[in-house]
């Protein structure tokens, strides 16, 4: 598995959006593929937020990195 924050000027992707905002990670999804339809986009990620197992540990592992101070 990958880095849970992205590099230094990079944007998030694949599990890293778990963490942000659903209305920024939509965005960047988006972004990432103009192709498709922003509302199924929508709808698919309503339903992981609601169903996967692993959004509320991601957003769980972003909260203990933030507490934890820099130099660890």
């Amino acid at each position: 598995m990958g880095s849970l924050l992205p590099s230094e000027g990079q944007q998030p992707a694949y599990a890293q959006l778990y963490i942000n905002d659903p209305d920024t990670a939509l965005a960047a999804r988006t972004a990432r593929n103009p192709n498709l339809n922003p509302v199924i986009m929508s709808d698919l990620q309503a339903m992981l937020h609601d169903t996967h197992p692993y959004v509320p540990l991601y957003k769980q592992a972003y909260e203990i990195l933030c507490e934890k101070p820099p130099e660890e």
